[in-house]
């Protein structure tokens, strides 16, 4: 790629299959890249992701021991690694309705269907390069925004509307020479608050419609397999809130968030019986969390106020 210096990108590949991995190594190779590295496993992947984030993650989408599209959510949520912002392109040779989708909604930013070749990998590349989409954040996906411009609310329309984070793109800078690797590091680090940000907004909210969907079920008995797993929904959201509530002025709705972890993990320990005490706290655990964010006294005074009814309902 003219005018690009790919020497400096650190790529790795993830692929489970050797004749595969060899002939994608080849063509990265007479495209210009020169540190690019690989694994086999998506227990290596992870690892690698998890200890040397590179800046170009290619990735199959079908691993004898574990699934991509996982791995890529964590990725991009933060949960494995130190830059949820890398460029991931997947790999496939059969791009079915059911996989498309599921890649999309992983937070990957590309796919490409094999036989690559050195032309398909220029020109994706280089749109990630120069071209690259903003970021969405919303409670359940952190990716590449894909709407069409048509499918845009008019800007007069937009106060509302959830809008694209510009999110750091080390791909970009390590090709074009833009910035060192603390500058890149800084970029990430101040883009990761504002992720955060965005991202406790949108579980607050979360929670809120969760509970609203989970109590009635149980009022009018009516508890199935979907209540089950929107209880096991409500304790991925309350873990990922306290979560990244760690180090933030919000002490106060991180004692709410520890107490919904507490409720609903014993709700959906015993989801089709569980404690009438129980279900109870959902209501008001659900409101506080969603206004805490306010950080008024008054919210400070719910929060331990709910936090010590939770931690009074139990034994010793």
């Amino acid at each position: 790629m003219a005018g690009l210096n790919l020497e400096e990108i650190r790529v790795f590949v993830g692929c489970p299959d050797q004749n595969l991995r060899t002939t994608t190594l080849t063509v990265l190779r007479n495209c210009g890249f020169r540190n690019v590295e690989y694994g086999q496993t998506i227990e290596a992947v992870r690892t690698e992701m998890t200890m040397h984030p590179p800046d170009l993650l290619f990735c199959e989408t079908k691993f004898p021991d574990g699934d991509p599209g996982s791995l890529i959510h964590d990725i991009r949520h933060h949960e494995i690694g130190s830059n949820p912002f890398l460029a991931v392109v997947m790999m496939t040779w059969e791009p079915s309705v059911d996989l498309v989708s599921k890649i999309i909604n992983s937070g990957a930013d590309d796919l490409l269907v094999k036989p690559l070749s050195a032309k398909q990998v220029i020109q994706r590349v280089g749109a990630l390069i120069k071209n690259r989409k903003g970021f969405m954040v919303t409670s359940d996906y952190i990716g590449p925004d894909r709407r069409r411009d048509k499918e845009r609310p008019p800007e007069e329309d937009n106060e509302n509307q959830i809008k694209p984070i510009e999110v750091p793109n080390a791909l970009r800078a390590k090709a074009l020479g833009e910035a060192d690797a603390a500058e890149i590091q800084g970029s990430i680090d101040a883009a990761l608050k504002a992720i955060n940000s965005r991202k406790l907004e949108g579980h607050a909210v979360k929670v809120s419609e969760l509970v609203a969907h989970i109590l009635p079920a149980y009022r009018q008995g009516q508890v199935d397999n979907t209540v089950r797993q929107k209880l096991h929904n409500l304790v991925y959201v309350a873990e990922d809130t306290a979560r990244r509530l760690v180090d933030t002025d919000f002490s106060h709705v991180a004692d709410l968030c520890n107490s919904l972890v507490q409720v609903s993990n014993d709700i959906y320990a015993n989801w089709k019986e569980p404690n009438p005490k129980d279900l109870k706290l959902l209501e008001p655990i659900a409101k506080a969390i969603e206004t805490a964010f306010t950080g008024s006294p008054e919210q400070a005074e719910m929060a331990r106020q709910i936090t010590d009814t939770v931690s009074g309902r139990r034994p010793g």
